[in-house]
């Protein structure tokens, strides 16, 4: 019986350590947004963890004590939320800027915060500890008197591996706001030398490259037939977007979309999917797509969390249920999500797909915003 009972204790011991794990990956590979316990549950409950949510509390406050995790306060609820620290950001040597619509935190590294630094010591006699630090306002995107492009400034500036690139091919100099997205696919252009892209994709891959970091894109990201074009229609005649994250939804240029008529959905907060996906033992993706179904709209589906989502609306289009206009298939991670994106491939519907397993909320917003931006660039020629 003791033997049995150290046996058990060790495997509770490996089992705590991959929770731990998992949740550590997801934080990592959505370093630009931030997210509540109750996000981080629903994550792994969409990855078959048992992991309970007093333990992701628990865990998620370890890692804020050794210093891994930012702890946020969310502007609009009570709840805290939680964003990766990279080892490399000095998140301890500058402030941060947190808007108060949308929650998420940006870095502030401008050349003035020196200056400042020193006046406010030098006539106030006050130090600036930057550590926690926190300025209150509005990100580029939920101002309308600013550039939607500018909200996403920190993908450019403190993306790990863009960083290197840049400062390996290219003296530090100071990039003003407006060029900082010029600069960068000037960047990924110059690395992808030669290859050629198709001209109705290229703009599609490289945003992903340009939100990611990450030239895998240019292999494995999948369309169907037409695809871009079949989008580019949908969204001109008034489709709208279901994403499966608050992360996918806020990241979507909803100004942009709202020109043709369109509306961006996400149903996974809703109080009836998170009852109806308690009572059936299902996921709230699962009821969320179900819900997105009767909408009467036509809908365009981009899923970077949950391939539980993609199996459902796989399932729906066979059974006659839903008849998307297309849909974009980037969930990340291990479990079944490989299996989910074959299989959205094998629907008779247009696709974008990254095959393989990568992906995220970041990547499906990305793909939206491509393809919006494709249409008002036509537009405007």
């Amino acid at each position: 019986m003791q033997g049995s009972r150290y046996s058990r204790e060790g495997t509770m011991k490996n089992y705590n350590t991959k929770g731990k794990d998992i949740i550590m990956a997801y934080l990592k590979d959505h370093a630009d947004g931030n997210f509540s316990a109750n996000d981080i549950f629903q994550y792994l409950e969409e990855h078959n963890s048992k992991m309970n949510i007093s333990t992701v509390y628990r865990n998620l406050d370890k890692f804020v004590d050794q210093g891994m995790l930012m702890k946020l306060k969310n502007p609009d609820d009570d709840f805290c939320r939680y964003q990766y620290k990279h080892p490399d950001g000095n998140c301890d040597d500058h402030i941060h800027m947190q808007c108060r619509n949308c929650g998420r935190v940006f870095h502030l590294e401008c050349g003035f915060m020196e200056e400042l630094s020193k006046h406010l010591f030098a006539h106030h006699g006050f130090t600036i500890e930057s550590a926690g630090s926190m300025i209150k306002g509005l990100c580029g995107e939920c101002n309308t008197d600013v550039s939607f492009e500018a909200a996403h400034l920190h993908e450019a500036e403190h993306s790990q591996e863009a960083s290197h690139l840049h400062e390996a091919k290219h003296p530090q100099e100071t990039v003003h706001p407006h060029e900082i997205e010029k600069k960068s696919f000037s960047i990924i252009t110059e690395e992808l030398q030669d290859i050629q892209l198709d001209p109705l994709q290229e703009p599609i891959i490289k945003r992903c490259i340009h939100t990611s970091a990450d030239f895998d894109y240019v292999e494995n990201l999948c369309f169907s037939d037409h695809a871009v074009e079949k989008l580019h229609a949908a969204i001109k005649n008034g489709a709208c977007i279901v994403t499966d994250t608050q992360m996918a939804k806020a990241g979507i240029n909803s100004t942009e979309l709202a020109k043709y008529g369109g509306e961006v959905f996400c149903f996974m907060r809703d109080s009836d999917v998170a009852a109806a996906a308690k009572k059936r033992g299902c996921t709230r993706a699962v009821v969320s797509m179900e819900k997105a179904a009767t909408l009467g709209k036509p809908l365009i589906f981009a899923i970077g969390n949950a391939p539980t989502a993609l199996l459902c609306l796989y399932d729906l289009i066979q059974k006659g249920k839903l008849n998307p206009e297309g849909i974009i298939g980037v969930p990340v991670g291990f479990v079944n999500v490989v299996e989910a994106k074959e299989q959205i491939m094998r629907a008779d519907i247009p696709y974008i797909v990254a095959r393989g397993r990568k992906g995220g909320s970041n990547v499906a917003a990305a793909i939206c915003n491509a393809l919006l931006y494709q249409l008002r660039d036509m537009e405007n020629h």
